[in-house]
């Protein structure tokens, strides 16, 4: 009876009493070389502008049996990479040109996305590829720039969350700071050194209201949902969670013109800047 292969990574299987005289090197070759390609091993693809099959040998060395699958060509669309139908894991880079997706899968399956220059572990569980991880109990990224945060997007890396300072957290896009929460809960929104609780100006939106908002010395300032238009005013009041403290409001003039003067009780007319110290002056009347 002639040597038979495992299922999986396709191992040979040598007959008791079989391979007389050789059996050292079909074990080398067939095995010993084989599994430690599947353990070890890394298979530089290099693709035309097609879907690819891996290949797959039995007790010879082929693409499929290796957990490293490192991807290579020009691609003008995305493409299928198509493994075999059993259980193994792999670890797929994308190394691509032409800003394409690679969908790794078996010939039925679904597959996993493997976005242009990103390496990604999957697991193919005998019909279809999957994430090889779906939680983790915690994870520790490296601090990150501004212009290179540690938790990033796929096509977008310059936008993201990194650390500044100690137990201090920033928000970047386009490589730019946004937001940052120092270590004494500050967030300042448009500046790196916050000095309380909302420091900065920026335009907030809430169901089609908007308003622009600077808090200066206050700890719990909430965005006002004030309307930009005077019709379909209901649920547009609002109090400050505060008592006391400086807070400004800046108003847009663009719904304050003529006819719409009911809309806010004063000191808050014509579209100009305004300041109040407790709450009975920050209720808007409909």
């Amino acid at each position: 009876m002639p040597s038979s292969y495992t299922p999986s990574l396709r191992l040979t299987l040598p007959v008791t009493g079989e391979l007389a005289g050789t059996w050292g090197s079909t074990v080398n070759t067939g095995v010993t070389t084989l599994a430690e390609a599947a353990i070890a091993g890394t298979a530089a693809v290099a693709m035309t502008d097609a879907d690819y099959t891996l290949t797959t040998v039995n007790g010879a060395t082929d693409q499929a049996r290796n957990m490293f699958i490192t991807l290579t060509g020009t691609l003008t669309v995305s493409r299928n990479v198509i493994c075999p139908a059993v259980s193994k894991l792999y670890v797929v880079t994308n190394s691509t040109t032409g800003s394409q997706n690679i969908v790794f899968k078996t010939s039925a399956g679904a597959g996993i996305t493997i976005a242009n220059g990103q390496r990604k572990m999957v697991y193919c569980n005998g019909t279809d590829v999957v994430d090889a991880t779906t939680s983790f109990t915690s994870i520790i990224f490296d601090a990150g720039t501004v212009s290179a945060p540690s938790i990033t997007f796929a096509g977008s890396t310059n936008t993201g969350f990194w650390r500044p300072a100690v137990s201090t957290v920033a928000l970047s896009t386009a490589g730019v700071e946004r937001l940052r929460v120092d270590s004494s809960g500050n967030l300042g929104i448009g500046t790196s050194s916050p000095t309380a609780f909302g420091a900065g100006y920026t335009t907030l939106s809430n169901s089609g209201c908007l308003v622009t908002v600077l808090k200066i010395g206050c700890r719990a300032l909430r965005a006002p949902p004030l309307r930009s238009s005077p019709t379909a005013l209901s649920g547009c009041a609002w109090t400050p969670p505060v008592t006391s403290g400086l807070v400004q409001l800046r108003l847009h003039a663009s719904w304050m013109s003529t006819g719409q003067s009911g809309l806010l009780t004063p000191p808050y007319w014509n579209g100009v800047e305004r300041r109040f110290q407790s709450t009975a002056q920050a209720q808007r009347t409909p």
